[in-house]
């Protein structure tokens, strides 16, 4: 049907840009924006600004210095290519299998759809049955532009239609009956049924078995295995490969031509097509079943073969972490590079599969090079929001006791795990766990400070906020570490703001100095820390520039984290300034975020805003909704912060309605905690955050 799709858009002279997803391929930055701007790549990048067109290079050709990628840039430049194709004529972007779609192309898409409006372009996406559509397509498309088509088995008719369109093949009912029945009406398995009969060379008894039975896997293996030896390992190749093109078929076979490569019995045979040079699988299972049924040593061999022929860093560490069947520090290194590659070009999840695969392949003797890389691979799995597997990496660490400082660090991140969980009491008692036996010195000693205030702030603790913030200040400044100076200046910045001592200069230029070094994995993010006390102190403008400066950074590493809250405080300084229609926008993309990760807490944090601004709308139901949810939310996770937020919004709800008993039953908890001197502006209520 995805295939249909295209012809009939094809058919009615739209332009279609494909890609398939691919499980070889997911874990890969920017295979499936590569391949859906390959046909059109060089007619668009001449048209694209130059950030953009530099943006696009750095994804899809790997250039730049650091390897690098501005995923904002990348992401503005895809929406800028589709305008431009636009104009000409209606676009269509095809994705098949969905899931399988790597996550920074999967986050550049879902970027284009918020962004659509009123282009002619449309967007066909197969995805299971269940669960919310990707992308955020159920939020960047409204109801009467979005449609979602669940597909039952096919009938016997319309079986019977596909085997005479694509394979020109009569059977006689009797049999197509039997291939309808066998198939559960899946059409892939009808066909590779009736591939099989017509592969008899006779007419099938009523008597005969079914030439293939069993599942689909099986089904399509006796396909591939029926092929000659030669055209099988060019399928291995082409599946391990992310683009498969002819001279890299003929590089690692060392044939002279495709001819001589055995690749066209496979076009014969429906498995793969050669488009204007590229390989390509007629149906991704077809990819998945020919990589599987190759042994791990032809495998490996293949991915060294593919390693030594590309000159694509990333790619080369991919091919070389699967090659790895013992202790190779060379490997381990190189791998080390290609996880911190992986990791500035938006995809941490690539990047905990590198450093795992070093991890595996570090000497015995390295054992603190192997810690070292397993707290690594936990960090980048932090980022990528697997937080189970990063916990059993990081308690394997704390077990081993190698050394305190990195027992230390492990602690730390575990702390961070729970923060992610929305555990904001369990992770400040792993951090005060972490501090008591931690070494006094070194950068994690640092951090340890520097976490623990932040996590005191969430508990509203600002007394000892401040306390282990100055410490950190002190420390940092004491290690000559600017960076550190800069993310310390701006926590106490807002720990001496919420403590009622207004905006500090000394801290604010502090603060505010430029970086000398860009963020490493996890690091404190200083900026948003000013922006919202520049917010709550009324200096509107600065801070809403930190904000969307800040909000683009965050796309750019993929720290969705970071980015929920950068937009749930931009909806409340658009509040603040009487701009509720932007603060309802901007709270949505932070529950929208929310939902495609999994976030809860961020879900609640991001009701309050959207909550706030609905009631000073007057739509006070929704608002009563939003903030319910949101403050069962908190009260779930034990997040005081979302619980305070959005128990404001109810307790102002019952004021606006005049009943003071139930407002004050509901403010007085909240108005019992440690005194917090807040701005207010005129026009909008005083009561809340």
């Amino acid at each position: 049907m995805w295939q249909r799709t295209i012809d009939l858009a094809a058919e009615r002279g739209w332009l279609t840009l494909a890609c398939r997803g691919v499980e070889a391929e997911a874990r890969l930055s920017y295979a499936g924006l590569g391949e859906l701007l390959e046909p059109v790549f060089e007619e668009t990048w001449a048209q694209l600004i130059e950030p953009h067109r530099r943006a696009i290079e750095a994804a899809l050709l790997g250039t730049g210095d650091d390897g690098s990628v501005p995923q904002h840039a990348v992401s503005a430049g895809f929406l800028g290519a589709l305008q431009i194709l636009s104009a000409r004529s209606p676009v269509l972007v095809a994705v098949d299998d969905a899931p399988w779609l790597d996550v920074p192309s999967a986050r550049v898409l879902a970027y284009v759809c918020r962004r659509l409006r009123a282009a002619p372009v449309a967007v066909s996406l197969r995805t299971p049955r269940t669960g919310p559509a990707p992308l955020g397509l159920d939020h960047a498309f409204g109801e009467d532009v979005r449609t979602r088509i669940e597909f039952a088995p096919l009938s016997l008719g319309a079986i019977h239609h596909v085997l005479e369109e694509r394979l020109h093949v009569e059977l006689g009912r009797p049999a197509l009956a039997r291939v309808h029945d066998a198939s559960g009406g899946n059409p892939l398995l009808a066909l590779e049924l009736a591939c099989a009969i017509r592969d008899l060379g006779r007419p099938l008894a009523s008597d005969d078995p079914l030439p293939v039975s069993g599942a689909l896997s099986d089904v399509i293996a006796a396909r591939v295995n029926a092929l000659p030896v030669e055209t099988q390992h060019v399928l291995l190749i082409a599946s391990a490969s992310v683009s498969p093109t002819v001279p890299t078929i003929l590089a690692i076979t060392g044939a002279s031509s495709w001819e001589a490569t055995g690749g066209p019995a496979g076009e014969t045979a429906g498995v793969i097509e050669l488009r204007d040079g590229t390989v390509r699988f007629s149906h991704p299972l077809l990819a998945s079943v020919a990589y599987a049924g190759a042994s791990p040593v032809v495998r490996r061999d293949v991915h060294r073969r593919l390693a030594e022929w590309t000159t694509h860093p990333e790619l080369r560490a991919h091919h070389l972490a699967r090659t790895v069947t013992g202790p190779d520090e060379g490997i381990a290194a190189t791998l080390d590079k290609g996880a911190l590659r992986a990791w500035s070009r938006g995809s941490p999840a690539v990047a905990a599969d590198m450093c795992r695969r070093a991890r595996d392949a570090t000497p015995p003797a390295e054992v603190a090079q192997r810690v070292r890389r397993t707290i690594d691979a936990a960090t980048y799995l932090i980022e990528a929001r697997e937080l189970v597997l990063a916990t059993e990496l990081l308690d394997e660490v704390v077990a081993s006791a190698v050394d305190a400082e990195r027992v230390t660090r492990a602690r730390l991140l575990l702390a961070r795990v729970h923060q992610e969980n929305g555990e904001i009491g369990t992770a400040f008692r792993v951090l005060q766990d972490a501090i008591a036996d931690a070494p006094n010195h070194g950068a994690t000693r640092l951090r340890l400070e520097l976490d623990i205030a932040w996590t005191a702030l969430f508990l509203g603790n600002v007394e000892l906020g401040a306390a282990h913030g100055d410490a950190a200040l002190a420390r940092a400044r004491r290690e000559e570490d600017a960076f550190m100076v800069r993310s310390a200046s701006a926590m106490v910045l807002f720990a001496k703001f919420m403590a009622g001592e207004g905006l500090r200069p000394d801290l604010l230029d502090a603060a505010t100095a430029q970086p000398e070094r860009a963020p490493q994995p996890l690091e404190p993010a200083s900026a948003m820390a000013v922006a919202v006390a520049l917010s709550l102190a009324d200096e509107l403008e600065p801070a809403r520039r930190i904000f969307i400066e800040e909000g683009l950074a965050a796309e750019d590493r993929g720290s969705e984290m970071d980015l929920g809250f950068l937009l749930a405080n931009h909806a409340d300084l658009e509040w603040r300034d009487g701009h509720l229609d932007q603060a309802i926008e901007y709270a949505n993309r932070t529950i929208e975020l929310a939902d495609l990760g999994d976030k809860r807490v961020m879900r609640g944090i991001g009701m309050f805003p959207r909550a706030r601004a609905l009631a000073c709308l007057g739509r006070v139901e929704e608002a009563h909704t939003a903030a319910e949810e949101g403050l069962q939310i908190g009260l779930e996770a034990g997040h005081p912060m979302c619980i305070a937020a959005n128990t404001t919004v109810l307790g102002f709800l019952e004021w606006s309605t005049g009943d003071a008993a139930a407002t004050h039953a509901l403010l007085g908890a909240v108005g019992s905690a440690p005194s917090r001197k807040r701005p207010t502006r005129a026009g909008l209520h005083a009561v809340g955050p």
